[in-house]
């Protein structure tokens, strides 16, 4: 399966001579907004510009600085950071969730329909089957521990969560600790999670206790898919507003993103233009 080149990426200097070299903006990541439309974001904090599409009718997606994790059309594509395709396994779920934290090694998926764990093994996307997680209960985030384990948080139907250990070999629980806190969604990176609930978005210590709140003017409830390994994509569901928060702050704070213009997916094999 053959993607579109990505968007060139140029990190800016601070002082440039302009008869050799332009100033670039930053590059933050890349959004899957609500419409499947992937778009390579630049800017600082709380002042975005909303590059062209990259991407088209993703129907989820993970990316950091070493490539990406993209699910389309019933296939799981993981690519590197020029978006070449690296593998490809046909998954025929229209929902999953999505991770990659660095390279391609770190690649995860969870697929709610088959209740199993596809990773990147360093050689072919690998599968391992789960018998169960719980009668009502809803996986909420994946992460990839190391070559054999995955991390998932489990929300059970009283809302309440756990972190469950999985193996990647042969899909058995490992262990599962209890969380003290109840999320409508939640993420987490190992040394805290980040729970929406009740119109607030709370960053938690990996047992629950909440070292910071944020109002989130959400009624319904929000998905939550990395732009990078800096960032984490929060939109709300229903579709309508979409923020970003940068993960290496020391406050975190959610800045809103603005809506993309109309700018449509390069076709296959077309040439980019580079961001300026």
């Amino acid at each position: 399966m053959k993607l579109p080149p990505l968007l060139a990426i140029c990190l800016g200097a601070t002082a440039c001579i302009p008869a050799n070299c332009q100033l670039a903006t930053p590059s933050v990541g890349y959004v899957r907004y609500p419409s499947g439309d992937v778009r390579s974001i630049y800017g600082l904090q709380g002042n975005y510009i909303v590059g062209d599409s990259v991407l088209s009718s993703g129907e989820a997606a993970s990316f950091s600085e070493a490539g990406g994790l993209i699910l389309r059309s019933g296939t799981l594509v993981l690519v590197d950071s020029k978006f070449a395709t690296v593998a490809t396994a046909e998954v025929h779920e229209s929902a999953a969730l999505l991770r990659i934290d660095g390279s391609p090694e770190t690649a995860v998926a969870w697929l709610p329909g088959s209740r199993a764990l596809v990773h990147w093994n360093g050689k072919s996307l690998a599968t391992a089957s789960l018998s169960s997680i719980g009668e009502g209960a809803t996986v909420t985030s994946v992460r990839k521990l190391d070559a054999n384990t995955a991390s998932l948080l489990v929300s059970k139907p009283d809302g309440t969560l756990t972190r469950n250990r999985i193996s990647l070999r042969t899909g058995e629980l490992k262990s599962s600790q209890p969380v003290a806190a109840t999320c409508n969604s939640s993420w987490e990176d190992g040394s805290r999670i980040l729970c929406f609930s009740d119109r607030k978005f709370s960053i938690l210590s990996p047992v629950g206790d909440i070292l910071q709140a944020l109002p989130l003017p959400v009624d319904g409830n929000v998905a939550m898919e990395q732009a990078s390994a800096r960032c984490l994509h929060v939109s709300g569901k229903p579709p309508g507003e979409d923020w970003l928060l940068h993960l290496d702050d020391k406050d975190l704070q959610l800045y809103q993103l603005p809506s993309p213009k109309n700018n449509p997916a390069p076709e296959p094999g077309a040439k980019s233009e580079s961001a300026q």
